[in-house]
């Protein structure tokens, strides 16, 4: 039976919310994709509000849709 722990951090629970935003892994990565791109944000816990705050300045309308 596959363990329903998170298998980045072995923290809390696989939940949607978890992987995305509260996991401790997923935040990094988060926050080296906001640097990446040359923004800084806040991780939020629901999922559609953090993917709508990432966008790309200096690309077009169509590929920040993507």
């Amino acid at each position: 039976m596959e363990s329903s722990i998170c298998n980045m951090c072995g923290e809390d629970a696989k939940t949607m919310p978890h992987l995305f935003s509260t996991c401790r892994v997923a935040w990094l990565v988060w926050f080296k994709c906001f640097e990446w791109v040359g923004r800084t944000s806040v991780v939020y816990q629901d999922s559609k509000m953090l993917l709508s705050h990432f966008r790309m300045n200096e690309e077009s309308e169509h590929v920040n849709r993507i």
